[in-house]
Order: C-alpha cells, then structure tokens, then sequence
C-alpha cells in the first residue's frame, strides 16, 4: 500500500504523529499483546498504517519505539528436524497428520514438509510415522468416543448434535458407526440427549405458547425482528399456520399492533414536523437526514421539502443555517493546525477537507498560495507529482507567452493540445483557470476574443466559398 492511500484512512481516526506512534506501541508492548505486524493491523488497523505512513515502513516504527523487529515476528525458522518434532508432537496429542489435515490446521507445516521433504511420505516416514495408518486418520473406537465427549464436557464445549457435527466430523460419525445413533453415544457417557438438545421441535401448541410468552415479556413480535431474534420459531410459524399473521392470529395477538411500518399520510407528516419543532429538533434538509422516512414522505406527499414546511404552518427560510464563509485567518489557521512538520498533507481534499481546500482556493487563489500565507510548505510527496522541470514561475511565464502569441487558452483546447503546461498548471495552483487569473489573464475576455475569431474565420470561409 503506497503513501498517498494511506492518508484518507488515516485522516478519519486520530490524528497520528511520531511521538503518539512510539507511545502506543511501547503500550501494547507494556500490556503483552502481540507486536507482528498481522496482530497489530487486525487490533489496530489505524495504528499500523499511521506507523507506515509516518516511518515508510512498520519496522522503521518498531525500532524509533526502541522494539527490535526481529523480536516481534512469529514466523518460524523451519529445517527437517523441527518438521518431524512437529509431526510427532502431533501424534502424541492424538491429531490427524495426513495431508489433508494439515492442509486444514496447520499450513506452515504443511509448506515445510514440501519445502524440505517434497513428499509428504518422506516426511511422515522420517518422523517414524506409517504413511498408509497417517493416511487412515485417527483410529475410532467406543473408549476414544467416550473420552473425547468427556473432553469436551470438560471445557465447556456443546454436545448436542449439531455443534458435535459443525465442530469434529470425526467424532460425530464415529459416535453414529460404534453406537447407532448420537442419543445412544450421549447416554453411554452418561448424558441425557434431551438436557443437551437445542433443536426445539416445534407443534402449533408450541408455536403460540411461544408467541404468547414474547408478548407478555414485550420482546418483538415483528416478523424481520423475529427472523433475527429466533428465526426457528418464525420458519415454523409459516410452516405451520401458512403465514406470521395467521399464527399471530392464532395466539390471540392482533398482527396490525406489532407492524413497524405506518402509513405516510400528508397529516402524519405535518403532525411529525410540528413534533420535530416543539422538541427543539432541526427541520433543515441536513438536520432531518437524521430521520430518513420523514424526508422522503414529505417530498413523496407535498412535493419538496420547503412545501412541507408551509403545510405544518413552518417559515422554510426560519430553520435554513446560512453558511457562513471562512475568514482568511480562519483557514490560515485550519491549514496550520492540519500541516504535520510543517508541510501540508497533499493533496489537501484527499486527506478529508474539501470545504477548507475550496476556501483557500476561493481566498487565496490555489492551496499552495495559502500555505505560503500560512508559512508552511505544500507539496507531493517526492516523485509522486510527476511535474518535471515545471514550476509556478514557469507555467505562468509559458502561459504570457501563448497568450501574447494569440494562442487558444481555453480549458478544452489547452488539456486536448497542450497536457504537460495544463496539467502542471492544475497541480500548481490547484484549477488551471486560477493559473491563467495568477499569469494576469482575464479568462472570460480570452474566451470572447477567442470566439469572435473563430466566428470571423468561419464567415470568412464562408464566403470564400460563395465567391
């Protein structure tokens, strides 16, 4: 990941420098978590790309931290005899160590057997292992079931039949082939299948004393909140009583009590308006945006938003919030506050100020007039403009020239004919129609003169071919 897509990731959490980068890793390392570039970007995604943003590169962070790097990586130098000492660690934890498995649960170890042993027999029979009782898996008997399902009791894991077979497929078969059934291997290990079954099997009886008790608690009975909540009970109600209102109708619930969705109606929006109005809410298109159903049902029913307003006895231009435009030392001191080192991170609407670079375009005539302004520096990071011999001196001397020569100047014909002088000149002073204005060029003048010998030259043409 480059630079320059770091910074609008970056610029929406805190506001990361070199000492607050040192800080928090020296903090992770305080509180034992781990420091492998993985871990710190799945805990802490902002803080890892800030430490790559700030330093170049992570490890850079690591050691201006004073952490060596080589301490923090878990990778793992493997040779032969650490792959068969894994392998046999596998089998003495009673663990699968076909190809399969491993591929499965172990993929580094997996990678090191090809790597060194570019067989996977090789490996096996090099740990004292037989390839053909590896390949067959885990032996199964009735001892082994019952040992594992008291393993599993015993660390608090789920026996019931589903999470036995989402979990250890193994196991689950096994427990089916030795004793019959699941309920069978349950009750040898002294379970009884019912205290662990989850799996509710749902009657009509069932289904509305199920209903009636969701209604007495106050828990929802809507049908998207149910699909959510306890999606077995809504699949059975459908199969059941053929739709979620029958069923509701069944338990003595009537369905139009528990509907989320109200009707629009134009009332409905004048009294939500006049609501909005005495609890102190804002009615303005921004304010609203909170209450996304309300817009749309006063556009749907009265056909804009101001229209609404008038229909609730509500002066449209009474809530609107004029902006108020930026003072000049207001974005000076914006840009200042944004600028790290004293440069400015460019370009400036990438990093999540569109508003402050259109002011200090507005007031300043380019972004890098209001940084000089401000006394920082704005400017691309090193090879990444792209610009060559071009600078502002330049671009504006070139465009004197051409317009002294009665070159065409305008936006289309110059990015068409002339790229290098167009784009340097958007680069620079943030439009290409602000570099003109800074070269001392009227813009719409040039325009109207250019049009008016375009238009001579046709008529001219014209009537040469008349003639």
């Amino acid at each position: 990941m480059n630079r320059r897509s770091i910074v609008p990731l970056i610029s929406r959490r805190r506001k990361w420098d070199k000492p607050l980068i040192a800080a928090a890793l020296r903090e992770r390392r305080a509180k034992g978590l781990d420091l492998n570039p993985a871990a710190v970007e799945r805990a802490d995604r902002s803080l890892y790309m800030a430490s790559s943003y700030h330093y170049g590169k992570y490890e850079a962070a690591l050691r201006a931290a004073g952490i060596d790097p080589g301490s923090v990586h878990k990778r793992l130098s493997w040779n032969k005899a650490r792959v068969v000492r894994a392998l046999r660690e596998r089998v003495a934890k009673g663990l699968d160590v076909n190809a399969g498995a491993l591929l499965k649960t172990d993929i580094p170890l997996a990678g090191a057997i090809q790597r060194y042993f570019r067989q996977h027999d090789a490996a096996i029979r090099a740990a004292g292992i037989d390839p053909e009782s590896a390949r067959k898996g885990i032996s199964w008997d009735r001892p082994r079931i019952l040992q594992e399902l008291r393993s599993r009791l015993a660390s608090g894991l789920a026996v019931n039949a589903g999470a036995v077979k989402r979990t250890d497929g193994a196991l689950y078969n096994a427990m089916r082939l030795h004793f019959g059934s699941h309920d069978n291997a349950l009750r040898a290990v002294g379970i009884e299948p019912e205290s662990v079954r989850k799996v509710t099997w749902w009657g009509p009886k069932m289904i509305i004393a199920r209903l009636r008790e969701r209604a007495r608690l106050g828990v929802d009975l809507h049908v998207q909140g149910m699909k959510k909540s306890d999606w077995r009970l809504c699949s059975a109600m459908i199969r059941h009583f053929g739709s979620h209102d029958a069923a509701l109708l069944a338990a003595g619930i009537d369905s139009a009590t528990v509907r989320r969705r109200i009707p629009w109606d134009k009332d409905r929006v004048i009294a939500a308006l006049r609501k909005r109005r005495r609890e102190g809410l804002g009615l303005n298109v921004s304010a609203m945006r909170a209450d996304v159903k309300l817009l749309l049902a006063m556009r749907s029913h009265f056909g804009s938003h101001d229209a609404a307003l008038r229909a609730a006895g509500i002066d449209p231009g009474s809530v609107r919030k004029a902006r108020r435009r930026r003072t000049g030392d207001e974005i000076l001191a914006a840009l200042r506050e944004l600028a790290r080192d004293g440069v400015l991170p460019w370009p400036l609407r990438r990093s999540g100020n569109v508003s402050l670079e259109r002011a200090a375009i507005h007031r300043f005539g380019s972004v890098r007039a209001a940084a000089q302004a401000a006394g920082i520096r704005y400017e691309g990071p090193p090879g990444r403009l792209g610009l060559g011999h071009w600078t502002e001196v330049i671009v504006l001397k070139n465009l004197r020239d051409l317009h002294k020569a009665g070159h065409d100047l305008r936006y289309r014909h110059m990015k068409d004919h002339s790229q290098p002088l167009f784009f340097a000149a958007k680069q620079l002073f943030g439009t290409y129609v602000n570099a003109v204005k800074q070269a001392g060029i009227d813009y719409w003048e040039m325009s109207q003169a250019q049009l008016a010998r375009e238009r001579a030259a046709a008529s001219t043409a014209g009537a040469d071919v008349d003639g």
